[in-house]
């Protein structure tokens, strides 16, 4: 804990200063400032990297009510600063617009956004053009589902897997983030994923890093085929299909003696039909230099989760959501089966993805 005090109290700091924009742009045209948005606002600037703190504490279990709290908080004063933003455009212009309009769009927005945690995730499907030999595959692609958030949970879980398997589908992968919270309260919750029993893949995200714990033991366990810098090879017909998959390009930061080799994973000398590369981070598609895919299926973006935050995910990363074409590689970019921090999300969804061969 005493690692982390710095960065935190910076945090808390910068923290303050945007509630502190937010209560300047939402309290322009009261005569009198509102008292309870004052204090409202107050008990943030505490709660939101007191939420965190919880989170990694040894009670985060017991207090996992006020995590889920100051998530949701975290969500509303993203809501809430971009809104904040506007009204500071509207007051440079002298539009003559009542500032309380802020104050409940932030509350609709904020009610709407919160809407995931009764629909759960949504199944898309995408047709995807490919050789004949493929015609008719289904593949399902889940990612970032962040089991152990307060509200990820094993009925949560459960959830998914029914609805992958009411998909019926012929290989199931899973793009990283899986888990978020210690491996020794988190491992027995992946317990339904044991239902699948189609061909499925992993490769780890970045959360399994910070989290720690062997998670690809423990997939393995489950009956997936855990892939590290390493591939499959499936057969359909008379065709070879190449799974390959690396873990999160990151991974040296968390533990020198690992990489991520799309390289190493791709390379065989037995005649394939098909590549598919697994990698949590889309930026993945950089790091091939020798080698080529036909398809790199990724996720860590979330799609941006809560507007406007996708503006800013594109800066860091070459797709945020669907497909784009790199490098002559069509990369994929899920948006999350799951979410981090706040359970909402506006202008994404989450989704468990049906890829369907034509």
């Amino acid at each position: 804990m005493r690692r982390i005090a710095l960065p935190l109290t910076i945090i808390t700091f910068f923290i303050g200063l945007l509630h502190w924009f937010i209560y300047s742009m939402a309290a322009q045209s009261f005569t009198v400032a509102p008292t309870w948005l004052a204090a409202l606002l107050t008990v943030g600037v505490v709660f939101m990297p007191g939420s965190l703190m919880i989170s990694m504490s040894s009670y985060r279990e017991r207090l996992r009510f006020l995590t889920q709290a100051g998530y949701i908080w975290m969500g509303v004063f993203t809501i809430a600063f971009f809104f904040a933003l506007i009204q500071l455009v509207f007051s440079l212009f002298s539009v003559p617009v009542h500032s309380s309009w802020m104050l409940y769009a932030t509350l609709i927005i904020s009610l709407w956004a919160l809407r995931i945690n009764i629909f759960g995730p949504k199944v898309i499907t995408h047709k995807v053009p490919g050789p004949e030999f493929l015609r008719g595959l289904r593949k399902i692609h889940i990612s970032d589902l962040h089991v152990g958030m307060p509200m990820l949970r094993q009925p949560w879980l459960q959830k998914v897997v029914d609805r992958i398997l009411a998909a019926n589908p012929d290989l199931v992968v899973v793009t990283g983030d899986l888990v978020d919270a210690p491996y020794e309260e988190t491992a027995a919750l992946l317990d339904p994923l044991a239902q699948i029993t189609v061909p499925k893949f992993y490769v780890t995200g970045n959360h399994e890093y910070i989290r720690g714990g062997d998670w690809e033991s423990r997939l393995r366990d489950l009956g997936f085929h855990a892939l590290h810098n390493s591939h499959q090879i499936i057969h359909r017909q008379d065709k070879k299909i190449l799974i390959a998959g690396v873990p999160d390009r990151s991974v040296r930061g968390f533990n020198r003696d690992l990489q991520s080799n799309p390289d190493v994973a791709l390379q065989t000398a037995v005649p394939v039909d098909y590549k598919v590369l697994l990698a949590h981070q889309p930026g993945s598609v950089f790091d091939l230099k020798n080698e080529k895919c036909d398809l790199l299926l990724s996720g860590h973006t979330h799609g941006g989760q809560i507007f406007p935050f996708g503006l800013f995910a594109r800066l860091a990363n070459p797709v945020v959501s669907g497909f784009k074409t790199i490098n002559g590689i069509r990369v994929f970019a899920h948006q999350g089966t799951g979410y981090w921090g706040p359970p909402m999300r506006w202008f994404t969804r989450c989704e468990i993805v049906v890829f369907e061969y034509i």
